[in-house]
């Protein structure tokens, strides 16, 4: 029986973390917010990402996912709402203008994302996409039963949010470690808005994608 429970958990883990470390919007949302502000505002954005996953793990888990599947009107606003955000988040970047070589120097409150406003980000990004509900619905249906004992599920929820966190947090500090934001403070503003077209590339993904 513990085995049955272990080979289920490594399941869920390695199913998870494959999908976590795929770029998708919200690695790119982190990357966007470590070159546009800094470190923190990486990691801010990451503790908003975990809290979006932290919801979509509470409705699978009390079952609401039924009721959300069950609107297909729904689905079609989140999918909408989801690509509007990362639209706009894409064209803030796109219009980013990095400081020029003579006024860089200590950043100043106006220059740095606020850490509400990147764990607000972090958090939209993640919880209304479309593909992160179907990606838990599938793991939960497919793996998770309701056999399963609850506190296998609490300890499936709090790996997968733990992993969650410390990845975007680890892509952050690589970001922004000193051997690489000396040269690609050189490209920040080709790279920030790189981010930018991209984060515009999977609000376009994700409005042609069939859910």
């Amino acid at each position: 029986m513990l085995e049955g429970y272990l080979a289920s958990f490594l399941k869920i883990a390695v199913a998870h973390f494959l999908a976590v470390s795929s770029p998708g919007p919200d690695f790119f949302l982190v990357l966007r917010n470590s070159l546009m502000g800094s470190r923190k505002a990486g990691i801010y954005t990451s503790v908003g990402i975990m809290l979006g996953i932290g919801v979509h793990l509470a409705y699978c888990l009390l079952g609401l996912l039924l009721v959300v599947k069950s609107f297909p009107g729904l689905f079609l606003f989140l999918k909408f709402a989801c690509a509007g955000y990362l639209f706009f988040l894409g064209l803030q970047a796109i219009r980013y203008k990095a400081r020029s070589q003579a006024d860089r120097g200590p950043l100043s409150s106006s220059d740095t994302l606020a850490p509400w406003a990147a764990v607000r980000q972090g958090f939209i990004c993640n919880l209304f996409n479309p593909k992160a509900i179907l990606f838990f619905w599938s793991l939960f249906t497919v793996i998770i039963s309701t056999t399963t004992p609850l506190w296998l599920q609490t300890a499936m929820a709090l790996e997968m949010m733990f992993v969650n966190f410390w990845w975007f947090a680890l892509v952050a500090y690589i970001a922004t470690h000193p051997r690489l934001s000396g040269p690609l403070s050189r490209f920040q503003l080709w790279a920030t808005r790189l981010m930018g077209l991209l984060l515009i590339y999977f609000g376009i993904e994700l409005i042609l994608a069939r859910l």
